[in-house]
């Protein structure tokens, strides 16, 4: 994305040519140099679009830098691309029902106290419940009823947690397929692949001689 910005900035820049009638024939005739990098540009782009899905997982199980994180799941698509989009589209879909689940636990564990309390209470109580269908949340004002969605909230948050999580885990999962298939690795085989037991500075052997 940096590469992509930085290129876009040049050929914004070179564009100004065109502002001048004398600018403007020098940048139509010149014009491969924008064309060329703007080409550069384009790959970086497409490249971090198709390693957008994996780039967190190889970080997390290989200990890549971003860049080649990035990369690394444009590099799978093209090794095999019919099965980079089975694991994206499987993926996908296991978020998206998994999404639809956690929403309804939710909505479950909040409504029923809620539907419960507000019998008991009569209509007095002011109640909260997480809802099926997105919507927009409003901070309510009064005290009775701020205390309630407070805690409300403190279960909205560990389901966006769990939402969280499985975006990640199923992501990475998908990427340790990928790894398999392509390079040969086992999926249980995360980085870092060897700890020493010992990590001091000094060899063994050294410490032994002094």
């Amino acid at each position: 994305m940096a590469i992509a910005a930085v290129v876009g900035i040049a050929c914004i820049a070179w564009g100004f040519l065109f502002r001048s009638n004398v600018g403007g024939w020098i940048g139509a005739a010149l014009y491969i140099v924008p064309l060329f990098v703007g080409a550069i540009a384009g790959i970086a782009l497409l490249i971090a679009a198709l390693g957008t899905f994996h780039a967190p997982s190889a970080i997390a199980c290989d200990g890549l830098s971003a860049l080649d994180a990035s990369q690394r799941g444009a590099i799978y698509f093209l090794a095999r691309p019919m099965l980079w989009t089975i694991v994206l589209g499987t993926s996908l879909t296991v978020v998206t029902v998994g999404f639809a689940i956690l929403r309804i636990i939710g909505w479950a564990i909040t409504a029923f106290p809620a539907a419960m309390v507000e019998i008991g209470a009569d209509g007095a109580a002011p109640m909260h419940a997480l809802a099926i269908a997105p919507q927009h949340w409003a901070i309510p004002l009064d005290g009775r009823s701020l205390f309630i969605w407070a805690w409300v909230l403190l279960i909205a948050i560990a389901v966006a947690g769990a939402a969280i999580s499985l975006v990640v885990g199923t992501f990475t999962r998908g990427y340790l397929l990928l790894r398999e298939a392509c390079d040969g690795q086992p999926t249980d085989a995360v980085w870092p692949f060897e700890t020493p037991l010992d990590v001091s500075e000094v060899p063994p052997a050294a410490r032994r001689n002094a």
